[in-house]
């Protein structure tokens, strides 16, 4: 027999069958007397691949195809990462990003600086608020689309990317800023509000790496302000790093389980430490969406069921596997392999393909659906950066001359005020049944107008 090329096996499995190959060939090892038929299947589809498909490709390009197609065919959260995507995807997980740090907006039909991030490459190249971006690297951002001037932000460390700016002072200069790590905090709009001043909101974007240490300092100066009472608002949250939210969890829960998960082979618990737990008696109210997943859903479940936290809003997603992550440096790639299943303290799996017909995580205590549009304003608050201390002065004196609001404020919609009911012991069900009759009356009316 003929053996295949190295050529022609890549062909294969880049042709979708690289599961097959792999399997035929661990069955090689284990029962070498039965593996023959199965391996020369897969070599006699890669020669008529080799012979046949239109165009050639590279070894690598099809070695890089063949492990995405092979990890994205094991379940939607199963992914191998080529050496650009296992860059990107480490410095979201540390909580960061390469850049030049700096916060814009399209105001007015212009490109405007809101703030550069305090001690980034922005801020030390001297970016104020206000300032118009007019071009990017010898290209005018008068009519580049938001995706082409942030990628031509971005880049690697150490190069440089040329602005060209005009401040509120109607002067304009050039400005070489080289590009580096900058933080992207998870933590953001941290806030005692203003209408009830012993009750506070942040909300959680994502969880890195950093978020527990960002948490902590958030809390910290919120306690300074008196806090008594506090929403956290996970509302489009999709998770990330399991041990972050562990570490949240850990401060407001003082004994007990948060957390179990079963692999094939193991299985682990996570408990509460009280030797770490700093805000037991807090009163806390989670926002939950549909969106909500994996991490998050592990934060609300441990709070929930320890009866430390209500969960106002609708079902979330129900993610509820854990994915183990591997770098391969030799090839500066990784792979991340979904590998056991999320519990929370009272036995509740996470994961909605648990039972069929499930199409949830978790259910809110109090459920309060959204219209589209209002959760969409929502999001996009909970989405954006809170103002560094450094420049809410320059910010407030810009405000005072344009009539455009600059930044989003939290939107008062129904969920976050059922959960101010609750933090203040009202029933939420009045506020409820009254936003229900209104409903009625509006719908009443808008019948008889019909022509």
């Amino acid at each position: 027999m003929t053996h295949p090329s190295t050529r022609q096996i890549w062909l294969a499995y880049g042709m979708g069958i690289l599961s097959g190959v792999l399997c035929a060939l661990i069955y090689r090892e284990m029962r070498p007397e039965s593996a023959g038929q199965e391996l020369q299947q897969y070599v006699d589809v890669s020669r008529f691949v080799d012979q046949t498909f239109v165009r050639e490709l590279e070894d690598q390009d099809l070695v890089t195809r063949s492990l995405k197609g092979l990890l994205s065919s094991l379940d939607p959260y199963s992914r191998y990462y080529d050496p650009q995507e296992a860059q990107r995807e480490e410095q979201e997980t540390a909580g960061q990003y390469l850049g030049i740090g700096v916060v814009l907006r399209w105001i007015d039909g212009q490109q405007r600086v809101l703030f550069p991030v305090p001690g980034s490459p922005a801020d030390r190249a001297g970016l104020r608020t206000g300032d118009e971006v007019l071009a990017v690297a010898g290209q005018s951002t008068q009519d580049l689309p938001w995706s082409e001037l942030s990628q031509r932000l971005r880049g690697q460390a150490g190069t440089s990317v040329r602005l060209e700016l005009r401040g509120l002072d109607g002067l304009e200069r050039s400005v070489d800023v080289e590009r580096g790590l900058v933080p992207d905090p998870s933590v953001r709009h941290a806030q005692i509000l203003e209408d009830t001043p012993n009750l506070g909101y942040l909300t959680i974007r994502s969880f890195s790496r950093r978020t527990g240490v960002e948490f902590d300092l958030a809390m910290e100066e919120l306690e300074a302000q008196g806090l008594q009472g506090l929403i956290i608002d996970l509302r489009g949250n999709r998770g990330g790093v399991m041990e972050a939210a562990l570490h949240i969890a850990d401060r407001f829960v003082d004994e007990g389980l948060l957390l179990r998960t079963e692999s094939r082979v193991t299985r682990e618990e996570h408990f509460a430490k009280s030797e770490t737990t700093r805000w037991a008696d807090l009163p806390v109210v989670f926002l939950v969406d549909g969106l909500t997943a994996s991490a998050s859903e592990i934060l609300a479940s441990a709070l929930q069921d320890h009866q430390r936290a209500s969960l106002v809003g609708t079902p979330t997603y129900g993610k509820g596997m854990v994915q183990t992550i591997r770098s391969f440096g030799r090839y500066g790639t990784k792979a991340k392999v979904t590998s056991a299943y999320y519990y929370s303290p009272k036995g509740r799996l996470l994961e909605r393909t648990a039972e069929e017909g499930r199409d949830y995580g978790i259910l809110p205590d109090v459920a309060v659906p959204l219209p589209d549009e209002v959760a969409a304003r929502s999001l996009v608050y909970a989405e954006s950066y809170g103002v560094p201390d450094e420049s809410r002065a320059a910010l407030d004196r810009w405000q005072a001359q344009v009539s455009t609001a600059l930044l989003p404020s939290l939107p008062r919609d129904d969920q976050v005020l059922v959960a101010l009911d609750l933090l203040q012991g009202k029933d939420p069900a009045v506020r409820l049944e009254a936003e229900l009759d209104t409903q009625d009356a509006s719908v009443s009316q808008g019948a008889g107008s019909q022509e």
